[in-house]
């Protein structure tokens, strides 16, 4: 069993896990998993350029280290 956090850190996989426990089928899993990818899917347009957006994003601290 391994943890991760997604999604502003919360717990997926414990609850997943609890989820199969009480007899719930998971049938599919969809999500944008990565800050730096959210924001740039929510600002990205024809008037910016994409370096811009990831600069931005990692000035606003939703970036991974080294984007």
């Amino acid at each position: 069993f391994y943890e991760a956090t997604v999604g502003a850190g919360l717990p997926i996989l414990s609850t997943l896990q609890n989820l199969l426990a009480t007899g719930d089928k998971v049938k599919q899993i969809e999500g944008v998993f990565s800050g730096t990818l959210s924001y740039i899917f929510n600002s990205f347009g024809a008037s910016k350029k994409f370096s811009d957006v990831v600069a931005e994003a990692k000035a606003l601290g939703y970036t991974e280290p080294d984007p």
